[in-house]
């Protein structure tokens, strides 16, 4: 980040003697002369680190606490794919340096069992428009990355690396997320500028969007 390499604590509390640690590894930087670590962490760390991961879907989990075990499979979580996004999509933040997060699935009965979690009806197509709309929440915010969950976390059920069933389709639904962003957020942005964008009915904003540049009917063609 602006020059700087970054490095991820996924659970900052685990780590004892945190600060230390931080002041040595840069003492270690500036001593080969590099630059200092921008250091990113889960959870409310902006008083130790200087960046914060909202890590998805487990941030989301808290709106559920309440459908704890109510689902006829007996299972600790059974979720909505669509409520999960939306609570994803729909959260604020009032802290600097926030760095966004989705997920491509989530299936953790493999390593769990009953004591597992699932968030069932994902497909790559819904995969592809949460994506878009969470790339144009972070350009909103300003915020330069945004992290997915995951590569290839098979246990629980979160890879978009190719698998017998969808193949390529996450893969290449994140590439035409990332470059729709690319090609048209300054449009849709002009949109919300203007009021026009309606943040939580995509396919209305999609329509909206289309009057301000036909490249979109190209694109969803």
């Amino acid at each position: 980040k602006d020059g700087h390499p970054i490095f991820i604590f996924f659970v900052p509390s685990d780590v004892g003697h945190l600060n230390e640690m931080k002041d040595y590894w840069n003492q270690l930087m500036e001593k080969e002369n590099m630059p200092s670590i921008y250091f990113i962490g889960r959870g409310d760390t902006q008083e130790i680190l200087e960046g914060t991961l909202i890590h998805e879907p487990i941030d989301a989990w808290e709106a559920f606490r309440e459908e704890i075990y109510q689902n006829t499979y007996g299972l600790y979580y059974f979720l909505d794919y669509d409520e999960v996004w939306e609570r994803i999509l729909k959260k604020n933040y009032v802290q600097k340096d926030v760095f966004l997060g989705g997920f491509v699935n989530f299936d953790s009965t493999p390593r769990r069992g009953k004591n597992g979690k699932v968030i069932y009806g994902g497909a790559p197509e819904k995969f592809k428009e949460y994506m878009i709309r969470l790339f144009l929440k972070a350009r909103r915010m300003e915020s330069e990355f945004v992290f997915v969950n995951a590569w290839n976390e098979w246990g629980e059920g979160m890879y978009l690396e190719p698998d017998v069933k969808w193949g390529f389709q996450y893969l290449e639904a994140l590439k035409a997320a990332k470059e729709f962003v690319e090609d048209y957020g300054d449009v849709v942005e002009d949109s919300w500028s203007d009021n026009f964008f309606i943040e939580d009915r995509f396919d209305e904003n999609l329509i909206i969007a289309d009057k301000k540049s036909e490249r979109y009917r190209g694109y969803w063609k």
